[in-house]
């Protein structure tokens, strides 16, 4: 029907894009192959003139550091750009400076004593500690009397605690407090001696009331406030001075806790210094087992351990490179980077490992330059496919809101782009070196010097033998002569034997051609010379063995296939669950480390419900230039403070000098009482500011000097007086968690937003700047998330090519994200700071284990079945990405008894990191992959296309068609037609069209 020839036709058409673009994409493969063959051979022919280049290029971008410039202000770092609580923040500093640095003691009662600080034994511990603070704390040439910012009406240094109900003067306690009962009735009362009102939550923790007298007769803490009114230089050291004499402050009929502004700098940046030091420990462990992995031989000629450094070298310099090109573009250094070197170390190793299994993996016999380029030919697309998606994904993620995790992004994407350059120019120039070291018997690390002088002689045997060792399964390599040896079974022996992957080089002369390829192929040489052809098999290590004899086998086991899916599906289904349970927030507590007196502090402060940003923060409502005279302004200013005070996280009493002069202005006291209206209002503007003036100078209303700030726009007429800003303050409580926080900020916000007041007042909290972070950090975290998926989505299309291996990489990449958040609930982790820059570096090493063992899968002969894909992909790709896991995995494990939290965390990501990535690449990845059917999209190329597959045909089919033995006839050498190869298999030589693709032969 015509319904179904209009069907017909789109479907054709679908198919005639598809094949358009798998044509495309297979010449583009071809190129690409082309052109790192074409490197690796240029790098092994000229390795000192890379390995110059680099380092001058490393050198160049260094002096970028001229320009290092790092940012640790939390605010400016984990704070979206121009936020309200910014700009707030800057309005304030500007009218009221920073505010007062300070240090703080925390008393705690004894519970095998009394458990109580009401009583007298208690205060006067306290009046001893005050007296040591007064009398000993000196710094920057100051005293406490001279470093004080909070003075009282008679210019007495005035502390914040129970010590202000005595006006902070011994003297006074003491001729007023005779018995306990003196002291219930001093510190009970509802005003401190200079009329504040009295929050007595600020003041004491866990404390009982007597609901009859309305006197407090108990409490389990309290905390004495020095606030210094210094320059922030000048402040630090005199906080210096005051944690000093507060260390060797002994414990009496109360426990002593301190803290200073500079505290919690101080133990974070030692618990960071020391934790250093573990980084160097994970470094040269990774060092370690480089060595192991790349030793081709425990020997002093083969352990290769020269290289293993130099692949570190390598690494290093990328990250030199990359951070001072950063700094030169002024990117500033923030301290998320001190983590960047594991991500660039742990897939710097993944690629070391790739590109040297891929060159060991060519024929010895070729020069190293021939064995780089056909290497690389084979793993540079591989490598180029993860750091491609590796570095789009920081690209994409360097567009985030947040300063410090866009800086990180920059500093990631070029530092991975750089190893990657760094790896396939000077790492591969330095392999081909070592590659000719180890041919010329020379000693490892000391080249200089001829094996002999260093080892047994036993040891100094060449790798390759001749054919008469051809019965040993011992050698490492065997060659085998098909005319001679016609009748030859390797048996057992030789299927511990991987067939080496060669194609025949542009310039191969008259020497010899090489065909075949893939490391599942057989290579066959047939030399002009001697008329012989030969067979040549590397040795399998014993990784590659297990995985074609013992796991590719049991993955691919039906029944294992059942329950691997099921158990996926079940911890998928489990983490989906967590993910939605998932939390926000950071306790800022886990900054501090174990055993630190700041850690100390905010614990017992906790437990008394005394943490300052939790409980009884301050938060202070601004008002700006308004009309302060009118009777609707003041009006409104009462209902702002009355509708603040309903909100569930919001407390009193209100320091407000706005509800004190509208109270003391009718009164007796107030010489401008005949002035105010009916309502009890001043409204008069010519006389409003001149008493608010007067009543803030007034001894009992003194406290209000530091919250209204006058402004005189003609100086010397005071009729022009008028205020510029005023503030009155309350409390926020029950901060205790993201959500608490966000909803009192959000409350607090609405609550002067809705007032008729222009312009709008301000409220703010110092933790205002914090939670403008939990607003944005989920959102950053997905946006992040999908962002890296995008970038996999998009390169896998052109390196993977087939939309249903696409689909397949972005779903895993996608299950490893879901099963990341569900376990970092079972794990109790938050999405915070930390853990958000986690989940964007978790990309550039989740993508590793899955892309290598996919991109290799398709890359096997399509003549074989899926399972024998799967184990030839494994053979040549699984110990890489098993390694990688392992070697990144015993880096970072030091970081797990790291003093700081913050270092534990990192550990625990990436350890969730790692096996979750690993086991999707190694054990999920590999039980599907064989029931997908994929296209074999060599059959949309043509046959002059240089990227015509051959087959690969494993050693026991090659032993079968040897049966007849025979060789190459002078005859049929010379009737081979220009740009064809001769594969010989026993009697027949069969030409190709220049078979370029080594995969195997046919």
């Amino acid at each position: 029907s015509e319904q179904h020839f209009q069907k017909y036709c789109v479907i054709s058409r679908a198919m005639q894009i598809l094949a358009s673009w798998y044509r495309f994409a297979r010449r583009m493969e071809s190129k690409a192959e082309d052109g790192f063959e074409g490197l690796g051979r240029n790098v092994g022919r000229h390795p000192k003139t890379y390995i110059l280049a680099v380092t001058l290029f490393t050198i160049l971008c260094s002096i970028g550091f001229m320009n290092y410039s790092a940012e640790t202000d939390g605010s400016k770092l984990w704070v979206p750009s121009n936020t309200r609580a910014q700009k707030d923040s800057a309005y304030i500093q500007d009218k009221y400076g920073k505010g007062f640095r300070s240090g703080s003691v925390l008393y705690a009662a004894q519970p095998s004593i009394d458990n109580n600080l009401i009583n007298l034994d208690a205060f006067e511990q306290m009046w001893d500690v005050h007296d040591n603070i007064v009398n000993n704390v000196n710094g920057a040439g100051f005293t406490w009397e001279e470093a004080c910012g909070i003075r009282d009406s008679d210019g007495n240094c005035a502390t914040s605690g129970p010590l202000q109900f005595f006006y902070s003067n011994r003297t006074y306690y003491n001729s007023v407090v005779k018995t306990l009962a003196d002291l219930r009735t001093a510190v009970s009362a509802d005003k401190f001696p200079t009329g504040q009102l009295i929050n007595r939550d600020l003041i004491f923790g866990k404390y009982v009331i007597n609901t009859t007298t309305d006197e407090i007769i108990s409490a389990e803490g309290t905390t004495t406030v020095y606030s210094i009114g210094l320059g922030t230089t000048a402040s630090e050291e005199w906080e210096q001075s005051f944690i000093d004499v507060m260390k060797i402050q002994e414990d009496g009929y109360v426990d002593i806790y301190y803290f200073a502004s500079r505290s919690f700098g101080d133990v974070f940046g030692a618990a960071i210094f020391g934790d250093v030091q573990l980084l160097m420990v994970a470094y040269l462990l990774m060092l370690m087992i480089t060595c192991f992995v790349l030793a081709k031989r425990y020997d002093s000629v083969g352990s290769r351990v020269g290289l293993s450094m130099c692949g570190i070298l390598v690494i290093i310099l990328s990250m030199a490179a990359g951070y001072g090109l950063c700094s030169g573009f002024g990117v500033k250094f923030v301290p998320l980077h001190q983590v960047l070197p594991f991500v660039v170390v742990g897939i710097g190793v993944d690629d070391m490992f790739i590109i040297v299994a891929s060159f060991d993996a060519q024929d010895e016999e070729l020069e190293t330059s021939e064995r780089l380029a056909k290497g690389l030919r084979r793993c540079g697309i591989s490598i180029t496919y993860t750091t491609a998606t590796d570095v789009i994904a920081f690209l994409l993620g360097s567009v985030s809101s947040l300063p410090a995790i866009e800086a990180f992004c920059y500093y990631a994407a070029v530092t991975l782009l750089f190893n990657f350059c760094f790896q396939v120019t000077m790492f591969s120039a330095i392999l081909c070196m070592d590659a000719d070291r180890m041919n010329s018997k020379k000693c490892d690390f000391f080249c200089c010097f001829p094996a002999c002088c260093c080892l047994p002689a036993s040891l100094n045997a060449s790798p390759v033998t001749d054919s008469s060792d051809s019965n040993d399964p011992s050698k490492q390599v065997e060659m085998i002569s098909v005319g001679d040896n016609e009748n030859d079974d390797l048996g057992d022996a030789g299927k511990a034997y991987q067939q080496v992957v060669t194609t025949e080089p542009d310039n191969a002369g008259a020497d010899g051609a090489f065909v075949g390829g893939g490391t599942a192929g057989v290579g066959v040489m047939v030399n002009d010379k001697a008329n012989v052809t030969k067979q040549t098999f590397k040795e399998l290590n014993s990784m590659q063995l297990f995985f074609r004899d013992r796991y590719a086998p049991f993955i691919t086991t039906p029944w294992v296939r059942v329950v691997v899916v099921l158990l996926f599906a079940g911890m998928l289904g489990a983490c989906i669950y967590g993910s939605t349970q998932l939390t926000q927030g950071f306790d800022f507590i886990d900054f501090a480390p174990d055993g630190s007196y700041v850690r100390d502090y905010f614990q017992v402060a906790r437990s008394l419900n005394m943490l300052v940003i939790e409980q009884n923060t301050p938060v202070q409502i601004v008002y700006k230039d308004v009309d302060y005279y009118t009777q609707s302004n003041q009006e409104e200013m009462l209902r702002i403070q009355e509708d603040f005070l309903d909100g569930r996280h919001n407390k009193g009493p209100f320091t407000s000098w706005v509800e004190e002069f509208v109270a003391w202005v009718p009164t007796n006291s107030s010489p401008y009482n005949a002035s105010v209206n009916a309502q009890g209002y001043l409204t008069n503007s010519s006389v409003y500011y001149h008493a608010v003036e007067y009543f803030v100078n007034q001894p009992d209303y003194s406290r209000f000097d530091r919250d209204v700030k006058f402004v005189n726009s003609t100086p010397g007429d005071a009729s022009t007086l008028s205020i510029d800003t005023s503030r009155v303050s309350a409390y926020h409580i029950d901060m205790d968690t993201a959500s608490h926080q966000i909803s009192g900020m959000t409350y607090a916000r609405d609550v002067v937003d809705d007032s008729s007041i222009d312009p709008t007042p301000i409220v703010f909290a110092s933790s205002y700047v914090r939670i403008e972070t939990e607003l944005v950090i989920v959102g950053e975290m997905i946006f992040n998330l999908v962002y890296a998926l995008v970038a996999v989505v998009v390169v896998s299309l052109f390196v993977l090519i087939r939309p249903s291996a696409v689909l397949l990489v972005g779903l895993f990449v996608a299950m490893i994200d879901v099963d990341l958040l569900g376990m970092m609930f079972f794990w109790e982790l938050q999405v915070n700071n930390v853990t958000v820059v986690q989940l964007v570096m978790a990309v550039g090493l989740v993508v590793d284990y899955v892309s290598h063992v996919m991109h290799y899968y398709l890359q096997q002969s399509y003549d074989k079945t899926p399972n024998e894909r799967l184990s030839d992909a494994l053979v040549e790709i699984g110990p890489s990405v098993m390694l990688g896991c392992t070697t990144t995995f015993v880096g970072v494990l030091p970081l797990a008894v790291a003093d700081s939290i913050i270092f534990r965390a990192f550990f625990k990501m990436f350890f969730l990191i790692i096996v979750l990535g690993g086991s999707h690449g190694l054990v999920l990845l590999p039980a599907v992959l064989p029931l997908i059917p994929f296209e074999d999209i060599s059959s949309y190329t043509t046959l002059d296309d240089s990227d015509k597959r051959v087959k690969p045909v494993n050693a026991k089919e090659m032993e079968e068609e040897e049966v007849g033995g025979g060789a190459v006839s002078n005859q049929q050498q010379q009737q081979q037609q220009p740009g064809e190869d001769v594969v010989v298999v026993g009697d027949n030589a069969v030409t190709d069209a220049a078979p370029e693709e080594s995969e195997g032969i046919v």
